[in-house]
């Protein structure tokens, strides 16, 4: 395993073929990407040459040294010049899209650096300055937070670490990190940087599972990030059909707060975050898809004293012991405004808890209350750990649904994730 486009476990996906070493870091070489897409948008060796301020026997060299580690060939070549191949599309359009996401994060990481801060370095010095070890190394070392952590995980010295990064911020005349005595942390304009580096990444890594993906589904791999509700509801059962069609996609599902997983999203660590939407999203580069709404009931115990007690209104629950949700959720929005429905305050006594599991242990252990999903109620009820109260609850409803990146080109298998999302039933 090695430090992949998310700085995480996602390890890198090289294409079929490129398996040998040699192979490998002649993908890497972004010198030769940048050959390619140039050749594409430019028709010929010559005007790509000239575009690039080489000589045309670098361009070619580098077509050829990628197409011997791809196995495969990425032009077609006639009289009036060269035109992709399907795979060569592949890697021109997703190639395109991580260096369009590297000059977003210089811009990013330009506006973030204190004013009088040396700017010289321009937008094509910094693209022609980038190589794939640098970003892997600054990966590495923002997630391992030490140089000798990521000079380990990385297969590097601790001073080869120290010396690309110092190299790469020399470069770019951009300071990335600070260094502390636990360690390094990054900037404000390493962390703008960071996001686009972890996005074109991925990019490059999507090249190569979507090159791969007709020869080794095994290398079709899809990591979604999933609220409490959707970790214990339905998202099983999606992956479920998911590898009923696909046995050998490899799924990797990471819980956690909106907030962690947001963020984890927006850095390419996960490909969609499943659960309750808000209204606005926090950040304009998400998209969300409504899938159902959900609402809250009344649940307790099994045994609990109040499933044999008559007619119950919520106004006779507010003085019980109670499991809220955390604030700053859908959730804990609709449990006050259960309560705003009958001109009442929430209940005092309480205690707030995020996690399903929590909440059931929580539940099963003492006489308390809470309000948890319709739906998870329902199988709870079915598998005769909880009980529900016929108790009369408004104004809970919660939007459900997937969110992705705004301009994120969907791979094969997150689409049909999505598509699987999509023809669900929710009734």
């Amino acid at each position: 395993m090695q430090i992949d486009a998310t700085g995480g476990s996602r390890s890198q996906c090289f294409p079929v073929g490129a398996h040998n070493a040699a192979d490998q870091e002649q993908w890497r070489n972004l010198r030769h990407l940048r050959a390619v897409a140039a050749v594409a948008e430019h028709g010929t060796v010559i005007n790509a040459a000239l575009a690039l301020h080489l000589s045309q026997p670098a361009v070619t060299r580098s077509i050829h040294a990628l197409e011997q580690a791809l196995r495969t060939t990425l032009f077609h070549r006639n009289s009036r010049g060269m035109l992709p191949t399907p795979a060569g599309n592949v890697v021109v359009r997703r190639t395109a899209r991580a260096f369009s996401h590297l000059r977003r994060a210089r811009t990013d990481a330009l506006a973030a650096m204190p004013r009088g801060a040396d700017d010289s370095c321009s937008e094509d010095r910094f693209v022609r300055a980038l190589t794939y070890r640098q970003l892997e190394v600054f990966l590495g070392l923002a997630s391992a937070g030490t140089e000798t952590q990521a000079a380990r995980l990385l297969g590097l010295s601790q001073p080869g670490v120290n010396r690309i990064i110092r190299e790469f911020e020399a470069s770019l005349g951009i300071r990335l990190f600070e260094r502390t005595s636990q360690g390094v942390l990054p900037t404000p304009a390493g962390t703008a940087l960071l996001r686009g580096t972890r996005l074109a990444f991925e990019e490059l890594r999507l090249v190569c599972c979507e090159l791969s993906a007709g020869q080794s589904e095994s290398q079709r791999k899809l990591v979604i990030g999933a609220l409490p509700l959707t970790n214990a509801l339905f998202v099983p059962q999606s992956i479920e059909r998911m590898l009923h069609a696909h046995a050998d996609i490899q799924i990797t599902v990471i819980d956690g707060t909106y907030d962690t997983l947001l963020q984890k999203l927006r850095h390419a660590e996960i490909d969609a975050l499943v659960g309750a939407l808000r209204d606005p999203l926090p950040f304009t580069d998400l998209v969300q898809e409504h899938l159902f709404d959900d609402a809250l009931s009344v649940a307790v115990r099994l045994q609990h004293p109040l499933t044999q007690a008559g007619p119950l209104s919520l106004d006779n629950l507010i003085q019980h012991d109670w499991v809220a949700p955390l604030p700053g959720t859908p959730a804990h929005a609709a449990f006050e405004r259960a309560f705003q429905a009958i001109d009442r305050a929430p209940p005092r006594r309480q205690i707030q808890a995020n996690s399903m599991d929590l909440i059931r242990a929580l539940l099963l252990g003492s006489d308390r209350l809470a309000l948890v999903s319709r739906r998870l109620a329902q199988l709870d009820l079915q598998a005769g750990t909880l009980a529900v109260l016929p108790v009369e609850v408004r104004h809970t409803e919660r939007a459900i649904g997937v969110v992705r990146r705004r301009h994120q080109e969907l791979s094969p298998v997150l689409e049909s994730f999505l598509n699987t999302l999509r023809n669900r039933d929710y009734h």
